[in-house]
């Protein structure tokens, strides 16, 4: 049966043993900040132990070190890239998911204008839509980008797409 740890302390420290952070009581987690998105840690580049407190620095309560496996931190996704077709009034889009680096998208913004006007934005989750509503034969330039709980990601290349009326 395993150790029951609600009452102790998550530490984190370098393998040359400078302290890093502490977890809350009880979480069995711990923050390691100023890691690169994307970037590779080797194993061993850190040490976690549990303590029976929460000092900022090693305590005679820190249990055995043990060394963290090789990880790569989540980063936010890639550019989407966004296909557009003119309709009646409209511009039918779809968009190519990106590459999401260990991090969920969980939306996009379209952002949309013409030349010279003030852009507008569409917020979407699914990958296939139009953007309704639009003044037939005007040019619109059209580009997405991607959230996540990591970050937004960059936007994808401008587009243009002029609607044009049915028939």
């Amino acid at each position: 049966m395993a150790e029951d740890r609600s009452g102790q302390y998550l530490k984190v420290y370098k393998k040359d043993g400078t302290f890093v952070n502490v977890g809350a009581k009880g979480s069995k987690t711990v923050e390691i900040a100023g890691l690169t998105g994307g970037k590779a840690v080797a194993a061993g580049e850190y040490q976690v132990s549990f303590s029976l407190d929460n000092a900022n620095k090693p305590s005679d309560g820190d249990g055995e070190k043990v060394d963290v496996p090789a990880f790569t931190p989540a980063n936010v996704p890639s550019a989407p890239t966004i296909a557009l077709t003119a309709g009646d009034a409209k511009i039918n889009f779809k968009i190519a998911k990106p590459a999401e680096h260990g991090s969920v998208v969980t939306g996009y913004t379209i952002t949309y204008k013409t030349a010279g006007g003030t852009a507008k934005t569409q917020e979407t989750t699914t990958l296939t839509g139009s953007i309704a509503s639009l003044t037939n034969d005007t040019e619109y330039t059209v580009k997405v980008i991607a959230h996540s709980e990591i970050g937004d990601s960059s936007s994808s290349t401008a587009i243009k797409a002029t609607p044009v009326a049915a028939g």
